[in-house]
């Protein structure tokens, strides 16, 4: 409630003019498919009915919160760099990348776990084993 002016947290007022508007069995006079009209009746009805609406607590709502771009210039440039910011850090692989479901790489994929031991000659691989057996290996 910090947010509304004190006229709305008023509850008594705010019942009193509920009951009021329930009360007003008045029909608009315009074309159900003219919503030019509608919104005119509607201004209308809200410009009758002082009590419904103050408007200067209105301008001064409408002023707090449009009031940071009082002093800015818009830049059409730099509202797109905004926008795209993020998408811009990241490659174009990196995008399509993501856009494709981990089970389409589960059959390319190899666990990340150590390779066999396999006893090779380490001076020449290509020659076969330094030794015919694990005795051997020993002395």
């Amino acid at each position: 409630m910090d947010n509304f002016s004190p006229e709305l947290a008023d509850e008594a007022r705010l019942r009193e003019l509920y009951e009021r508007a329930k009360t007003k069995n008045e029909v608009w006079d315009f074309d159900e498919e003219d919503e030019e009209a509608f919104k005119q009746a509607l201004l209308q009805e809200l410009e009758e009915d002082k009590a419904c609406i103050n408007v200067d607590d209105f301008d001064k709502v409408l002023d707090k919160e449009l009031g940071t771009f009082i002093n800015q210039r818009y830049d059409y440039v730099k509202d797109l760099k905004d926008a795209y910011k993020s998408s811009l850090k990241t490659t174009a692989e990196q995008k399509i990348f993501a856009t494709i479901p981990d089970h389409v790489f589960w059959d390319i994929k190899t666990p990340k776990k150590p390779g066999a031991l396999v006893r090779t000659n380490k001076y020449n691989p290509f020659r076969g084993r330094e030794y015919a057996n694990f005795f051997e290996m020993r002395d």
